[in-house]
């Protein structure tokens, strides 16, 4: 139960703030990428969105040496 709380916890507070971040990134350079390029302002939009959430992963993998998605080995005797 206390394992089930902290994840989803994590996943509250960590998680869901992510996904708005990326949404509302994605939502703000779309509509500036469709005044200047139409329909290709949507590709460029995507691709800037991806290329961000990339570094990000990157640097978060460098901060954490690695562990960024860690999860404890499960001991089986």
């Amino acid at each position: 139960m206390c394992r089930f709380r902290t994840s989803f916890i994590a996943a509250v507070v960590g998680g869901v703030p992510l996904v708005v971040a990326h949404m509302l990134g994605l939502v703000v350079l779309s509509m500036s990428g469709w005044r200047t390029w139409r329909g290709a302002g949507h590709v460029y939009a995507l691709l800037a969105v991806a290329a961000a959430s990339l570094v990000g992963l990157g640097v978060g993998q460098l901060l954490f040496e690695g562990n960024l998605f860690y999860t404890a080995p499960v001991f089986v005797p």
